[in-house]
């Protein structure tokens, strides 16, 4: 708050001088500069008198003005159409017999344009003088009812004099005056616009019919005279049918009046394809230089650019019209398939194509030629040696080196002197400029810093946590730690700009200012403890290096010292990111390591980065800068690129990480909007922010329209590969094709899992859930085919004859795939499975885990996926034992002895599963004899429980376990299975035994 308060101070210090001054300035400039009386002196109500009175004069004096009224009649009277016969002169320049225009008629006609245009400029100008004098007269008239107000007070009535009380008695009466007077030089000078324009009009309607008039026959079909006369005769055709068509419409039969309206649409077609004739022949009409009678190699390289420029125009002009073609034959062809065959037309539509195939092919091979001349010129350019290593260049630059020195210094002097006399001229402006955009300047760094405490991402991390190494907090914590040295730099570059100097005088102040900054960092912000002097003086060379070569280019020095400049700077940053490679690096990684894939991607960066600057530096000293440059220019935008790209994803990750755990705090379904809203979020902002900071590179690297490389792989991209019907089918379609596939099954797939997190939230039943956002993902997908197709430029009315095909194919040898598909969809309509029903499908029994299009998973009990084809579901019968409810029927059968009595034992099963929390109550458990059998009385248990709820083997264990202990308990027996054996006879087992052994 201190600061803050400090920062607030100085601000109305600097601001209220400056008010103040201005606001004398406006007395001054108001009052007359005469000198007063003593009474006057004394009484301010003289000196507003007196001031209202000397604006009336000027005011009046400025409305008296005389308007030179004979040069508007006279440009007028002479013009060599009126609005009654151009009408007719037009029609009659447009007859073959009529009189043949000469050079010298339209020299004049051009002329006589010019000066009405002229003397319009000036009447509109008139107008807004006087709508300014309206301005003045109104604040006249504020001012005066204001000293009207004051002179009503008897005390300052009793101060006027009365010479001015005369003067002001008479102000009411000459300010009416004034109003009335502006208010008729206002109607007259608005008369004089609107005839000028007026006759403006005439005589551009009349020139360019003049115009129209000398311009020749083309090598197209028509020419524009022709053009337009057949575009005047079909409008007047058309017109001429609508209202006959409009007045008998009720009256005709309903053969004729369809004959008309096909007679109306047929003749409109023909002036559309008139109008696209008129673009056709302005496209042919632009010219390039002939290569047979002018060559590539003698053209200059900037003529050569222009005229690429205008071939990537014309380029654009033939795509658009292209495209307009191609809409306005869809429209014919839906056309003809109601009305039938219309050759004529269909044939007009044929030579148009032609004509833009013809014209496409032609500027490619122009295209081709110039782009290869371009790129020659500019591989010349690049790989040439420089003039310093030419002849004895490099010698004279050498003494010529000092008096490039001394031109330094004297620019310095000059550029000094005129900055001291130049903030001399304007202190309070200069001073007031320079502490706004300071205080600006310090006020959001401070906001920075402010701001940056409320960021955990910011914070200063404890003791005995591994620091972060990111790049953000390194730059946060150099510009935070050297805060005031960043302040210091800002406040004298403001100054430099609130002074207003002229180049190049503001150039070089900045240009000592950046790279005594540039030395600074180097010297207090990347050092070490030891070896600090040979650090110092290396920085010191390359910052001063840096300097000179800049301020030689700026002072326009000699092209030979400018290189050698250029060669020392070069030596001096080579040797420097030599011998300082590993301290960069250091300084990097001694923010502690980590194993992200961002830090590591940052550490083989950091590796490759200084190896690549010193190969640059290499090839420039050897002689060729125009390609070191430009490496050096790519180096610094992949660094950029990079640096910027990272940025962007750290703000992203950082925001995603914030936002989901905000969403679980803070909502209901926080997982949800966590995984299906902000996580796509992320991935969405991270795509644009890839483009966005590729389009912004690739422009600063020349990647554009106008580059050859770019051209030709557009070129290529574009170039049909086969046609499909009328479509032509190309690289750049099928990438954009794949593209668009891709992005509509992910975000399909992303629609599926939102539509059943949230459109479909309050549907209870998780089954028929699943089945509207399948059907959901079904739709997107279907809808983003569409657009695929539409990509391809498959018209999507063919796919009729697609549709055939596929009915052949599906007859031959896709209808089990069509089957399972349509089986698949009968099944999520129908729904007589759900996911996590307990079914006995095709003899394998388990849980539905999911439907697919073509198929259902089962995993069985034994944790087994089993993939079954939805037509087996559908064809054949299968056991769904949680189809309606979840409660299935449990039989067990039990045996006791004849001895113990039925009731105890129905008892005592009765209330084991009485007992048994796992057994459902509702429907009551029933325990029942069940029959005689041999060794027992066997009896029935039925119970029921809730699969989804209890395991039912679970179940079954507790309930016999129990039934074992409950009939210890109660002294119940279970009996061992008894067989008697009857024997007839006698049986002597030692006889038996003698003849078995014999």
């Amino acid at each position: 708050m201190k600061k803050i308060f400090v920062l607030l101070v100085i601000f109305i210090g600097v601001l209220q001088p400056l008010l103040s001054v201005a606001e004398q300035t406006k007395i001054d400039t108001a009052l007359n500069s005469g000198a007063l009386t003593s009474e006057q002196e004394a009484n301010p109500i003289n000196d507003q008198i007196l001031l209202l009175k000397k604006l009336t004069v000027k005011l009046e004096k400025k409305l008296n003005e005389e308007f030179d009224k004979s040069s508007v009649k006279s440009l007028l009277s002479d013009l060599p159409v009126t609005e009654k016969n151009i009408d007719e002169r037009i029609k009659g320049l447009e007859e073959e017999e009529s009189e043949i225009i000469t050079q010298n008629q339209v020299n004049k006609l051009k002329e006589k344009h010019l000066k009405i245009k002229s003397q319009i400029e000036k009447v509109r100008q008139k107008y807004t003088d006087l709508n300014s004098a309206e301005v003045q007269l109104q604040q006249l008239k504020e001012k005066y009812l204001n000293v009207k107000q004051l002179i009503v007070n008897p005390v300052n009535n009793e101060d006027v004099t009365d010479l001015n009380r005369t003067l002001f008695g008479s102000l009411e009466l000459e300010i009416s005056t004034l109003e009335k007077k502006l208010k008729l030089n206002k109607e007259e000078i608005s008369q004089h616009i609107s005839q000028l324009e007026k006759g403006y009009d005439l005589l551009t309607n009349w020139r360019s019919a003049v115009l129209l008039k000398r311009q020749r026959l083309s090598s197209t079909t028509y020419s524009n005279l022709e053009l337009q006369k057949e575009e005047i005769r079909l409008r007047d055709e058309i017109e001429s049918l609508q209202n006959k068509f409009n007045q008998n419409h009720g009256s005709i039969s309903v053969v004729q009046a369809d004959e008309d309206q096909k007679n109306i649409y047929e003749k409109q077609i023909q002036l559309w394809l008139v109008g696209f004739d008129k673009s056709l022949i302005k496209l042919m009409e632009q010219r390039t230089f002939d290569i047979e009678e002018v060559p590539l190699n003698s053209i200059k390289l900037n003529a050569l650019e222009e005229q690429y420029l205008s071939m990537i125009e014309k380029k654009q002009m033939i795509e658009e019209l292209r495209e307009v073609l191609e809409e306005k034959k869809i429209e014919l062809k839906k056309y003809v398939d109601i009305r039938g065959k219309q050759p004529l037309l269909e044939n007009a539509f044929s030579q148009r194509e032609q004509a833009l195939l013809h014209q496409r092919l032609l500027l490619k091979k122009e295209m081709v030629s110039y782009g290869e001349e371009l790129n020659k010129r500019r591989q010349e350019i690049t790989f040439s040696l420089d003039e310093l290593y030419k002849g004895n260049n490099l010698k004279s630059a050498f003494k010529r080196f000092p008096e490039s020195l001394k031109q330094m210094r004297y620019q310095f002097q000059i550029s000094f002197q005129m900055l001291i006399d130049q903030v001399k001229e304007k202190l309070l402006l200069t001073i007031f400029l320079t502490s706004i955009m300071f205080l600006i300047i310090v006020g959001l760094l401070y906001g920075i810093f402010y701001g940056a405490n409320y960021f955990s991402y910011f914070t200063t991390p404890k003791e005995g946590k591994e620091e972060n190494n990111d790049i953000i907090l390194i730059l946060f914590s150099i510009l935070k730690s050297h805060r005031y040295l960043f302040m210091f730099i800002s406040f004298l570059v403001c100054f430099i700009y609130a002074s207003e100097i002229s180049y190049p005088s503001n150039e070089i102040f900045l240009t000592l200012i950046y790279g005594v900054s540039a030395l600074t960092v180097c010297l207090f912000v990347i050092h070490s403890k030891k070896d600090q002097y040979h650090r110092y003086f290396l920085a010191s060379l390359m910052a001063i290096s840096a300097i000179l070569y800049n301020l030689a280019r700026i002072i326009s020095a000699d092209l030979t010292v400018l290189y050698l400049y250029e060669k020392l700077f070069i030596l001096f940053l080579a040797i420097f990111v030599w011998l300082e490679r590993k301290a960069v690096l250091d300084y990097f990684y001694g923010n502690g390591k980590s194993d992200s894939k961002l830090y590591r991607f940052y550490e083989k960066i950091l590796k490759i980065l200084p190896w690549s600057v010193i190969l640059m530096c290499v090839i420039s000293l050897l002689g060729f800068s125009h390609f070191a440059w430009a490496g050096l220019s790519y180096i610094w935008e992949g660094v950029f690129y990079i640096f910027f790209l990272s940025l962007g994803f750290q703000f992203i990750n950082y925001s995603r990480k914030k936002l989901k755990i905000y969403s679980l705090k803070h909502f209901k379904h926080g997982s949800f909007i966590a995984s299906d809203v902000v996580s796509p979020l992320s991935v969405v902002a991270k795509i644009v922010w890839i483009w966005l900071v590729s389009l912004e590179m690739f422009s600063n690297l020349g990647l554009n329209e106008t580059n050859y490389l770019v051209v030709n792989s557009l070129l290529i991209a574009q170039t049909p590969l086969i046609t499909i019907g009328s479509s032509e089918i190309t690289l750049q379609m099928i990438g954009l094709s794949v593209i668009t596939l891709y992005l509509v099954f992910r975000f399909s797939r992303w629609i599926k899992s939102f539509s059943y997190n949230w459109i479909f939230l309050r549907i209870k039943d998780l089954g028929i859930r699943g089945s509207l956002s399948i059907f959901t993902q079904y739709i997107v997908t279907l809808f983003g085919m569409f657009v695929t197709l539409n990509i391809l430029g498959i018209d999507l009315t063919s796919l009729a004859v697609f549709a055939g095909a596929l009915g052949v194919g599906v007859g031959l040898g896709l209808q089990d795939i069509a089957k399972n598909f349509i089986s698949g969809i009968l099944l999520l309509i129908e729904r007589p499975l759900h996911n996590g029903d307990w079914v006995y499908l095709d003899s394998y029994e388990g849980t539905v885990k999911s439907i697919g299009m073509r198929a259902i998973k089962v995993e069985t009990f034994d944790k087994q996926e089993v993939v079954i084809p939805n037509a087996n579901a559908i064809s054949n019968s299968f056991i769904n034992n949680t189809h309606s409810n979840s409660t299935l029927r449990i039989v067990l059968y039990v045996g006791a002895s004849y001895d113990n009595e039925p009731k105890q034992v129905i008892d005592t099963l009765k209330k084991i599963m009485q007992e048994n929390k796992d057994v459902l109550q509702s429907p009551e458990p029933i325990a029942f004899l069940w029959e005689y059998a041999d060794s027992s009385i066997n009896y029935r248990i039925q119970y029921h429980i809730d699969v989804h709820k209890s395991d039912r083997l679970l179940v079954r264990n507790e309930v016999l376990r129990e039934i074992w202990y409950r009939f210890k308990e109660n002294s119940i027996e279970i009996p061992y299975p008894q067989r008697d054996v009857h024997l007839q006879g006698t049986f002597n087992l030692g006889e038996q035994e003698i003849k078995n052994k014999q």
